[in-house]
């Protein structure tokens, strides 16, 4: 099969690239990672990862032999271009550095964590296909330069992931407690209530027993009735208090 009809469409059909490297070149962009042969340079990169897209948009760099950059994206020149992209990774932490001073809610830190976990994945990636591509090519004075850059992004993003689910956690507890003191204070408003009905329920039904139709009753079997009632009503109550 000729050499053509084996490229991959992520490769475009000007880059002169040697066949050890097209060979290798699948129809996705895959992990990351950086190919090396004849003094060329491929990286296989991902753009800045879409919390609401699982697909890996892929950013893809060739370096010539000759020193010369050209990339997928098309935005800048030489090798500014390996640059713009690791720059896109910072200013993509440094938005999310900007949410967790605003975010109260466990909905705030969650959010940030469903963006902050794939970027330090994918910065954390990026930087070991950096290092595997300067240790390739150890000449090569900007793959140093960037491999750098890209040290400070991994760390930035890790920074940012490790802060957005330590505030998630503090978030959660906070909601633990508060659901915990309503819980208590709703167990002691009924706890009193319990009370009231303990000391009032038997004189309500001796009120109720002598104020039937029909019943007659001398006034100290009124007022003893009542009395007994009351007492009735601190020993319940006093017992409910102890409970």
């Amino acid at each position: 099969m000729a050499e053509e009809e084996r490229r991959s469409p992520l490769l475009p059909a000007a880059w002169e690239l040697p066949p050890a490297i097209v060979s290798r070149v699948g129809d996705t962009v895959g992990r990351q990672r950086a190919m090396v042969a004849d003094g060329h340079l491929l990286l296989l990169l991902h753009a800045v990862p879409d919390p609401d897209n699982a697909d890996r948009t892929p950013a893809i760099f060739w370096r010539a032999p000759d020193g010369s950059w050209r990339g997928s994206t098309g935005r800048g020149v030489g090798s500014a271009l390996l640059s713009q992209h690791i720059k896109s990774y910072d200013l993509a932490i440094e938005a999310l550095e900007k949410k967790t001073e605003t975010a109260q809610s466990a909905q705030d830190w969650f959010s940030i964590i469903k963006a902050s976990g794939p970027i330090y994945r994918a910065a954390r990636h990026l930087l070991a296909t950096l290092q595997q591509a300067r240790e390739a090519l150890p000449d090569a004075r900007h793959l140093i330069l960037a491999r750098d850059a890209a040290n400070d992004v991994e760390r930035a993003a890790e920074l940012v992931n490790e802060e957005a689910e330590q505030g998630l956690s503090f978030a959660l507890t906070q909601q633990a407690e508060a659901q915990a003191r309503s819980s208590e204070q709703m167990t002691r408003a009924s706890h009193r209530l319990n009370l009231v009905v303990a000391l009032f329920l038997p004189l309500t039904a001796v009120s109720g027993l002598f104020g039937m139709n029909g019943i007659q009753s001398e006034p100290w079997m009124i007022w003893g009735a009542a009395a007994a009632s009351v007492l009735l009503g601190m020993v319940l109550a006093a017992r409910l208090a102890k409970s």
